[in-house]
């Protein structure tokens, strides 16, 4: 009963107000389909281009270090753009169009001698899809602030849900032909992207909307585009969450978002896998990711009851026991069962912090930036773990070591999250 009151709960925040959320959390799919799609042929293309096959890790990790860098720049661009009433729907189409033809061209380089044209269309690739992500976002935080939680769902789902098709579909993919594979990844993404431009259009008419019912939206709708928020409450919308602009807020709220990241890579990908193999249980993995869809949908029933901050605590602090589960457990079922639950937590907790990070965002006309960073944290923690991977680093020490440091990881991103703002400790 209680998984079919989340679903209905997620399925409510589908609804026409919150379709750009739905198209934001459609595009973390799609470019994590692309991500899954692009690691598994990349040792073959890299290898028909006459590089070394020892190189592969090493390009994963460089891709994931031009994202920590593009995410931070794009979502400051689109604050700036913002603050000048200037529309990105356009602009973000235009980047999506070159990824995905950056994409689709990418397997015709696999002959010898193109490893430099391969290069060039692997950085246009990264720098354009990590363009797409911040922007967008920020349309969300700074045309929805009464809808951060349940757009959070909607990301924190998009990227879970790709996460389950990766795992369904890398098996199936195997086979495939890489022209195709890529071709549809590439497709999929410019076509969601395209979509920003009726989905702005769409946040703007609704601001615009508001604004005409409501003088106090109006002046809230002021304060957002022209960067004031002397007179904003940072936290409409949430229950208990007024994050201000603080740097010792910033430390606190985007370090547990590290952590978290950092335990997700540490136990979904290097610990989870491994435990689950030796214990037989099938397609385990993708139980992971499975148990973070279905919170989200948790978390959008619970959002108007709880305060965003203690739910994030609560949530990391059930991941941390499940992870000590998972550890203990032997049989089959109860091991997948802690997994389950393990990235139900994530997933629960992970959303929990993308809604205070709209709020702290919003709160000094960042969203973009603040995004971005978030998204930017995301891609570091997945480079720790691939360079870690690649160094031999976690094959030597086994997988033991990484789920208990994925457990310390999300202990402290819990004492992080408990730590108030100083407008949460004045209230």
């Amino acid at each position: 009963m209680c998984i079919v009151e989340a679903m209905n709960a997620l399925v409510s925040a589908v609804r026409a107000p919150l379709s750009p959320a739905v198209i934001f959390g459609g595009l973390q799919l799609v470019l994590g389909l692309s991500w899954a799609v692009y690691a598994l042929f990349l040792p073959q293309l890299v290898v028909a281009a006459g590089l070394p096959r020892a190189i592969v890790p090493w390009v994963l990790v460089l891709d994931q270090l031009v994202f920590a860098l593009s995410d931070p720049w794009a979502g400051a661009a689109s604050d700036r753009a913002a603050a000048q009433a200037r529309r990105i729907g356009a602009p973000v189409a235009w980047l999506s169009g070159g990824a995905g033809l950056a994409f689709l061209l990418l397997p015709f380089t696999a002959h010898t001698g193109s490893s430099a044209f391969m290069g060039v269309l692997l950085l246009v690739w990264a720098v354009s899809t990590a363009a797409l992500r911040a922007p967008l976002a920020a349309l969300l935080g700074r045309h929805l602030p009464g809808s951060d939680a349940p757009n959070a769902a909607l990301i924190t789902a998009g990227l879970a849900l790709s996460g389950v098709a990766g795992g369904l579909l890398i098996p199936v993919l195997r086979d495939a032909s890489p022209y195709l594979a890529f071709a549809c990844a590439g497709a999929g993404t410019a076509l969601v992207a395209w979509l920003a431009v009726p989905a702005e259009r769409r946040l703007l008419a609704a601001t615009g909307a508001a604004a005409r019912t409501s003088p106090a939206a109006a002046a809230d709708a002021a304060g957002s585009d022209t960067g004031s928020s002397a007179n904003q409450d940072p936290g409409a919308g949430l229950v208990g969450v007024r994050v201000g602009p603080s740097g010792s807020g910033a430390v606190a709220l985007f370090g547990a978002a590290a952590l978290l990241a950092a335990g997700l890579q540490l136990h979904a990908f290097i610990a989870g896998p491994a435990g689950l193999a030796a214990s037989g249980v099938p397609a385990g993995a993708t139980v992971f990711w499975i148990g973070s869809a279905l919170a989200c949908g948790l978390f959008t029933a619970l959002r108007r009851h709880a305060d965003m901050r203690r739910l994030g605590v609560f949530a990391v602090v059930l991941g941390v026991l499940a992870l000590g589960g998972f550890g203990a457990l032997d049989s089959p079922a109860p091991k997948a069962v802690a997994h389950l639950l393990a990235g139900g937590a994530w997933g629960l907790g992970m959303a929990a912090v993308i809604s205070r990070v709209f709020a702290f965002g919003r709160a000094g006309a960042r969203v973009g930036l603040a995004a971005g960073c978030l998204f930017a944290l995301l891609a570091v923690a997945t480079l720790i773990r691939i360079a870690l991977v690649a160094l031999g680093l976690w094959s030597a020490i086994g997988p033991g070591a990484a789920l208990w440091a994925a457990a310390v990881c999300w202990t402290l991103a819990a004492v992080l999250l408990a730590l108030p703002s100083p407008q949460e400790r004045a209230s």
